[in-house]
């Protein structure tokens, strides 16, 4: 370990790339639904497992409103749900969906990203943004089915 305070900063600065654009076998590290000043939101934190960009994380962190309605559903169905979400209201079924994802903490998917590019205090940085969450084939088995809270969809209306 080295005793020179500039070799110390030397360490800590380095340039973070997103992940390239592409598809992915991913694990669901963490998923939780928070609060905050706007509304209730979904976090997902996903980790690539194979391939060269092994070990790399893909965020998600979505508000429950009707924009974010495609990536919640996506989600849902990509990590095997076959029935839809309990709830009559959208922050109901939202909610449903958090507590569904949480459940499959652990399990594997493919992932689609794209890269997008956004101003942030002047100077243009890129952000991975997930286009897709599909079941892999060889886990269909292990994936939840169904609602998981058990029983019966409601009136078995799509959503």
């Amino acid at each position: 370990m080295s005793d020179n305070w500039d070799d110390w900063n030397a360490k800590t600065q380095r340039v973070f790339e997103p992940l390239p654009a592409g598809q992915y076998v991913a694990r669901l590290e963490n998923a939780e639904m928070y609060f905050n000043d706007r509304g209730a939101r979904t976090k997902l934190t996903l980790v690539v497992i194979e391939g060269q960009y092994e070990r790399q994380k893909i965020w998600e962190d979505y508000p429950h409103n009707d924009k974010f309605k495609w990536l919640a559903r996506m989600a849902w169905e990509g990590f095997g749900y076959t029935q839809p979400p309990q709830g009559e209201l959208m922050e109901h079924k939202f909610s449903a969906i958090a507590q569904g994802l949480v459940n499959c903490i652990g399990k594997a998917v493919r992932v689609t990203t794209d890269l997008q590019t956004k101003a942030y205090n002047g100077e243009d940085r890129k952000y991975v943004i997930l286009k897709r969450i599909e079941a892999l084939p060889t886990q269909a088995a292990q994936q939840p089915q169904g609602n998981p809270y058990g029983g019966k969809p409601e009136g078995g209306a799509p959503w």
